[in-house]
C-alpha cells in the first residue's frame, strides 16, 4: 500500500513540473538584446526562431507590418 502512494504522489509531482515548465516555455525567456543579433534595435524572423513564443507571435505583435518586432512591439510579448 505505501508503495502505491508513493507512485501516485511522484506523478502527481511531475505532472506538476511539466505543468509549470509549460507555463514558462509559453512566455518568452530570451532578452531583446540577445535576439538581436546584428544589433539593428529590430528583431527580424530569422532572429526570432531562437524563441519558441516569439516565433509563434511574431505576426501578431508586428504591429506595423514592417517586418521586423521593435523593442515597444517586443515588449508587448513579455507581458503576454
Amino acid at each position: 500500500m505505501i508503495r502505491k502512494l508513493t507512485v501516485i504522489a511522484l506523478m502527481s509531482w511531475s505532472s506538476l513540473v511539466l505543468a509549470g515548465d509549460a507555463a514558462v516555455a509559453m512566455k518568452p525567456v530570451t532578452s531583446f538584446g540577445y535576439l538581436d543579433t546584428d544589433k539593428d534595435a529590430r528583431i527580424s524572423p530569422h532572429e526570432a526562431k531562437v524563441d519558441y513564443v516569439v516565433r509563434e507571435e511574431f505576426e501578431r505583435a508586428d504591429v506595423d507590418k514592417d517586418g521586423f518586432l521593435s523593442k515597444e512591439e517586443f515588449a508587448t510579448l513579455s507581458r503576454s
